[in-house]
């Protein structure tokens, strides 16, 4: 499956204790653990086969977090999506009918990513995803 990476913040809030504080979050907390859905491309209507899952980030990885998303307030906070593609494929060759499933494969993850990063929006978080063939931010 090729992997590509969206990230979402819905600013979760976590409980905590009084030692808990002092002590730092070394490894991601899953929240929704793997899950496969059947979606739709809305452009082209293609269907397409997408498995992801919820985690809240590190604190190694918020630190990168906050290297590509220096404006955000409570990165720490931020809820991590990573999702796969099925493809039929390995990506990792080159060849036209390749080149063209990489394609395809891109345009379903930024459709899926940005229909997401919305819904989010429209109900008041931050939310981005980022380009799996770069690392920047596609929505900014």
């Amino acid at each position: 499956m090729h992997q590509s990476t969206s990230t979402v913040s819905p600013y979760v809030p976590i409980k905590s204790s009084s030692n808990s504080s002092k002590k730092r979050n070394t490894r991601s907390v899953t929240l929704l653990p793997p899950t496969i859905i059947n979606t739709i491309n809305k452009k082209t209507q293609k269907k397409f086969i997408l498995e992801f899952s919820i985690h809240l980030a590190s604190s190694r990885f918020a630190r990168e977090l906050k290297s590509v998303f220096p404006q955000v307030e409570y990165i720490e906070r931020c809820l991590v999506v990573p999702t796969f593609l099925k493809c039929t494929h390995d990506l990792v060759g080159i060849g036209a009918a390749i080149d063209n499933e990489k394609d395809e494969k891109l345009e379903d993850f930024v459709g899926w990513g940005k229909e997401i990063c919305q819904k989010l929006r429209d109900r008041g978080y931050w939310a981005d995803l980022t380009d799996p063939c770069s690392g920047y931010p596609l929505i900014g």
